[in-house]
C-alpha cells in the first residue's frame, strides 16, 4: 500500500510558523560554519525583524562577526502605502474626510502613485531619499497660488515639469496639468506619517527590485 505524503513526513517542530521561521534562521547558522565551512552575513526582511533580533541575541559568529539586515525594498513602499491607508480611516473616525474620490483627495491612485514615488526616491539616492521623498509630497500639493516645488530636483533631466521647464528656460505649465495632486488637508495630516518611514529607513539597508517611474 502506497502511503500518502502526510503519512511520510515527519514532524519535527512544534509552535507557531513565525516561530518556526525565527528557529530555522537559528539552526542554519548556527550549524553553518560547522558543515559548510561558511556563515550567512546577511538576513533580507519583510519588515518583520524577529529573526534578525534573535540572531543578535545569539550572536552566533561572534562580537566580530555581526549579522546585517537588509530591507526588501517593496515590502518598504508597501508599508508606507498601508500607512496613509491607515491615516484615511483614522481621521474618518474623527469626521475629516481625507479620502474619496474628488481631486487632492488621498484616494487610492494617489496613494499608489506616493507608494511609487517614495520607491524611487530610495532607490535613485539612498543618502538623500528623505529630502526626495518630501520633494514628490510636497511636489502632488504644489499649486499656481502657493508653489511648493523648493525641494524638487533641477536640471533638464528633473521629473518635474516646473524644474524642467526652468532649465530650458520656458514658461512652466499650470499647475492644473498635474495628474496627481493632494489637497493642504491632506498635507497636514500625513508629515508624521512619511517621516516615520524615513527614519526607519535611514538606518538600514535596501534590497532594490524593479521599480516603476515617478510621472
Amino acid at each position: 500500500m502506497v502511503q500518502s505524503p502526510q503519512a511520510r513526513m515527519q514532524r519535527n517542530y512544534v509552535g507557531s510558523s513565525n516561530a518556526m521561521e525565527v528557529k530555522d534562521a537559528e539552526i542554519l547558522r548556527t550549524r553553518s560554519v560547522e558543515n559548510c565551512g561558511m556563515r550567512y552575513m546577511n538576513v533580507l526582511s519583510d519588515g518583520d525583524s524577529k529573526t534578525y533580533q534573535h540572531l543578535l541575541e545569539l550572536d552566533v559568529y561572534g562580537d566580530s562577526m555581526k549579522i546585517s539586515k537588509e530591507e526588501c525594498l517593496n515590502h518598504v513602499a508597501k508599508r508606507l502605502g498601508t500607512g496613509f491607508r491607515n491615516k484615511v480611516k483614522e481621521w474618518r473616525r474623527k469626521d475629516v474626510t481625507i479620502g474619496g474620490r474628488k481631486e487632492g483627495s488621498l484616494k487610492e491612485s494617489t496613494i499608489l502613485k506616493l507608494t511609487n514615488f517614495y520607491r524611487k526616491a530610495i532607490k535613485d539616492n539612498v543618502q538623500k531619499m528623505k529630502t526626495a521623498i518630501f520633494a514628490s509630497l510636497f511636489h502632488t500639493s504644489s499649486v499656481d497660488k502657493a508653489p511648493k516645488l523648493n525641494k524638487c530636483p533641477t536640471g533638464l533631466t528633473s521629473w518635474c515639469f516646473y524644474q524642467k521647464a526652468l532649465a530650458n528656460n520656458e514658461k512652466p505649465k499650470s499647475h492644473s496639468s498635474m495628474k496627481t495632486k493632494l489637497s493642504e488637508q491632506v498635507l497636514e495630516k500625513n508629515p508624521a506619517c512619511v517621516s516615520k518611514a524615513c527614519k526607519q529607513r535611514a538606518a538600514g539597508k535596501m534590497r532594490l527590485g524593479k521599480n516603476p517611474e515617478c510621472k
